[in-house]
Order: structure tokens, then sequence, then C-alpha cells
């Protein structure tokens, strides 16, 4: 009989209900007692036995709750408790006249409460002994007064205690596999739930669930991050203008929504609706996307294809070229060279050397690895940028001045090699262009947030400026106002600031040239 594996804890509120049932009998015997001990009521044979069978279940009653209350009371000693129940109740019924007195049926509801709280051995051996007690009962007392139908009654009141041992034992069998299955059932919903609530509430794509009303059911981290929300923000109701989107969609399902901008400073996002469920009544599913992402990744596409076919073009004019410049070098060397053919090696080899910086720059195109952006301080960068500047060009840009003005402290999420390279190249461009009009290699560079949330950095230079007509074409590849210049080195910069999810743009008017590059969020989920 192995007892071990019965868990209390989950029985509790039987047990209970069973002390209950078990007070309440007890009342009962007792009240019978008080009333009818003195009696000539014919039934009680025994009284002494009645007294003393009450006595000992009535401490029984109160021995099993007290083991309860203080968590005592372990499976042995709950088998002990139904043992010495039906002893009692075997006790009672003999008390009361035996098995015609009808108390012996009463064995059976405890039979059935050891079923569902015990192991089936247990309940089968203590129907067992009740069906044992009942029958010899009647044996031995079949030698004092001969009466074949207690017999029958004993029979039946002994199978019954089988019967309803046996049927219990499968009902609680039948109940537990249910109820295992059940919690299987439950605890895989919930891993379910929690993985899908994991997923959307990590996925790039913002998802709001909302009425037609535009009245916000729930929505995950990247939608309120996409809206221009602060961390742990909510809001109840869509924006106005995600509204109207929603209104039109209403109207026209079939139609493709217009790009959706939360604020004049934010990025375009894409909005697209659809029903929760294909009824006209449910609520619906919105997704909001960021173009700059979208913009991103058709960027790369385009720069792998681009490397490929440059580099190719790249290598089949590098030797040629090569083989001019050469030429070139020797020719030059030569004595018998007068003064207009050296000025013609002179401008041969100049745009040789210009084609080469052309190529190299391709080149710089096809090789740019895929962006590993980090958080950094961006005040702390850009002064450890602009020292390193200066060490390097000191000889060319004789006493640069750089000024730096933060507002706050600022924190971005860029690739930080990237980056530099596009900061270098604006610095370069604009202490050149300061230096040809006033005679001073001189910036400006400002770094602060707009509204309040979106980092931004300008530099400022002191040159003559940037026409309307440029500024629509400066980041065009091969464009340029300079003669000396590739038209390559802002359209490299552009690029780059697009893989590190930035914009470079050009603020017109201006008294020289101003280039703002505007940063995400630092916390903008998604690989860069």
């Amino acid at each position: 009989m192995n007892l071990s594996n019965i868990k209390l804890e989950e029985q509790r509120i039987p047990i209970i209900l069973f002390n209950v049932y078990r007070i309440v009998l007890a009342s009962i015997f007792i009240l019978i007692l008080f009333v009818d001990l003195n009696s000539p009521l014919d039934g009680i044979k025994q009284p002494g036995l009645l007294k003393w069978s009450l006595f000992l279940y009535t401490t029984s009653i109160g021995l099993a709750i007290w083991l309860q209350y203080k968590s005592w009371l372990s499976p042995m000693a709950l088998f002990n408790m139904f043992f010495i129940d039906i002893v009692l109740l075997m006790a009672i019924m003999i008390a009361t006249g035996g098995v015609q007195s009808g108390f012996g049926t009463l064995v059976v509801v405890d039979i059935a409460a050891c079923s569902i709280l015990l192991s089936r051995r247990s309940s089968i051996l203590l129907a067992a002994l009740a069906c044992s007690i009942i029958v010899y009962w009647e044996i031995f007392n079949s030698f004092k007064n001969t009466q074949t139908e207690q017999y029958v009654r004993a029979a039946f009141i002994g199978l019954s205690c089988f019967a309803t041992a046996l049927m219990m034992q499968y009902i609680v069998s039948r109940a537990k596999k249910s109820q295992k299955i059940a919690d299987e059932h439950q605890n895989l919903v919930s891993d379910l739930t929690q993985i899908n609530s994991s997923i959307v509430e990590r996925i790039r794509t913002g998802i709001i669930v909302c009425s037609k009303k535009g009245e916000i059911r729930t929505s995950n981290e990247s939608a309120r991050t996409l809206l221009g929300l602060k961390k742990n923000e909510q809001i109840s109701v869509l924006p106005q203008a995600l509204q109207d989107l929603l209104n039109q969609w209403l109207e026209h399902t079939s139609s493709h929504t217009e790009v959706f901008k939360p604020k004049p400073q934010s990025s375009d996002l894409q909005i697209n609706f659809t029903l929760l469920k294909d009824n006209q009544a449910n609520d619906i599913l919105v997704f909001i996307e960021d173009l700059a992402q979208i913009q991103q990744q058709a960027q790369q596409l385009k720069l792998a294809s681009l490397g490929q076919f440059t580099a190719a073009i790249a290598h089949e004019i590098r030797n040629p070229l090569g083989a001019i410049s050469h030429a070139t070098q020797l020719l030059a060397e030569s004595e018998q060279i007068s003064g207009p053919d050296a000025r013609l090696l002179q401008i041969s080899q100049t745009h040789c050397l210009r084609m080469n910086e052309i190529i190299e720059n391709i080149l710089q195109l096809s090789r740019r690895s895929q962006s590993q952006p980090y958080v950094l301080n961006l005040c702390e960068w850009l002064n450890e940028i602009t020292e390193e500047f200066k060490q390097f060009n000191h000889k060319h840009l004789n006493e640069i001045n750089v000024n730096i003005h933060c507002t706050t402290d600022l924190t971005v999420r860029v690739d930080q090699s990237q980056m530099k390279q596009v900061l270098h190249n604006l610095m370069q461009n604009g202490l050149r262009y300061s230096q040809e009009k006033t005679g001073q290699a001189k910036l400006i560079i400002n770094a602060g947030l707009i509204n309040d949330q979106q980092p931004y950095l300008d530099v400022i230079d002191f040159g003559v400026g940037i026409s309307s007509e440029d500024a629509h074409r400066l980041f065009e590849p091969f464009y340029t106002t300079d003669n000396s210049g590739t038209g390559l080195g802002l359209y490299i910069s552009k690029e780059l600031c697009e893989s590190n999810q930035a914009n470079l743009e050009i603020i017109t008017p201006h008294v020289g040239g101003c280039f703002r590059i505007t940063f995400s969020h630092p916390m903008r989920l998604g690989n860069l």
C-alpha cells in the first residue's frame, strides 16, 4: 500500500468537507443518544457500546481537525482516520441492532470518501474491512437469532462497499486524467500566450488593436515608440491623423493608406489596417512600419548590387589608368619634353590622380561592411573626433578652430567608424570653404534635441553658402560645385547616415553652409 504519492495539499477542501459531514453525523447520533438513551426504544440494543463509540468517534473528529490545522495530517494518519471511522460505524451499527438498523449503509460514504482521498489499494482494503466486519458479525449473530434476510442485507452492504470503491476509483481516475490534460492544455495556452506576447512586444513592426472609433485595446512597445511616445507612456485613443486614415480605410477597405507622420520631425510611417476577424463588427488591427527601416533595407540591397558592379568596373579601369599614369610620369622625366608638352603631361597626371580618387571612393562604397551600432555619448564623441581631425589635418589647414556646443548630454546609437567618416568629410568641406572666404579655417558644431526627443547635429561653416539649385542636387553621385572634387563625398556621407538610421540634409537658407544630421532614437528597436 503506497501512500507516499498522495498530495494532501491538493485534497485540503475535500478533507474539510468530509470533516463537516462527520461533525453533522456525530451531532445526529448524540442527539439520538440524548433523547432515547433512557427510553425503551426498540433498536438500541447496547447503549453502553453506543455511548463509547460516539465518544471515540467525536474524539477522532477533533483529532483529525487539529492535525489538519497544524498541517500534521499525513497520508498514513488519513488512512488510520478512515480505518477508525469504519470500525466505529460498525460498532454503532451493532449497538443499534445490526444490519437491520440501516446504519451500516453509512460506511459506504466513508468508502466513497476514502476512494477520493486515498489510493485504490487503500480504498479496497477498507471496503474489505467493512465487508468482513458485517459478514462476521452476522455469522456470529446467527447462532443466537436465525433470520435469512440478515445475510442478504449484509451481502448487499458488502457489495455496495466494493462497488462504491471501484466506481469512485474509476471516476477519480478519469477526473485526474481530465484534470491533467486540462492542466497541460492550460500550461500550453499560457506558454503560447506568453510567447506571442513576447514576440508582439519585441517585434519591430508596431501593432495596435483598436475599435472602429479609435479606442485602443492594446499596443506593443514598437507602436508607442514609432508614434513618438515616451517610455511607458500609454494612450487610450488613436492620434487624430491616424484616426482620419482609419476612417478613410473603413469607407474604402480596398484602398491603400497614405504615409503617416505623427510629428513634423518624425520619420515617415506606413500604416496598414485589417479586421481582427472577418466580421465588420470586430476590432481593427493596425500595423505600423518605419519607412526608414524599409528604405534602409532597400538601400543595403542597392549598395550590394552597386558594389558588385562597381568593383568589376573599377578593377577594369584601374589597370589601364595605372599604365597611363606610369607612362605620363616616364614622359615627364624625358629631357626632350618642351614647356607646352610638359604642361599637357602635368594635366594628364592631374586627371589620372583624380580618376584614381574616384575609383577609390567607388571601391569604398563596395567594400563598406554592415553597420555595427552601439550607444555612445554624442558630446564626448564630438570632442574626440575634433581632436583627432586637428591632429591629422593641421598641415593642410592652419589654425583650425572648431566650436562645439552641446545643449545637454546626448546619446545616439550609430556605427562609430562610419559616422566618423561622415563627420570628417563634413568638417573637411566646411573648413575649406570657410578658409576660402574668410581666410580662417573655422566651424561651429551644434548638438541638441528636436522637440526634446530626437538628437541632431549641425555642422556650420562660414563659406559662401549653398544655393537652392545646388541644394537639390548636392547629394547626387558625381555632382560637385568644386572643379577639383569627385562629387562622391556627400553622396557617400548620406548613404552612411541612412545605414545608421540617420538623415543628412542641408538647412537653407543659411549665411554659410549648414549640414544637419538627425539621429534616430537611441533605443529604437531592430538592427541598424
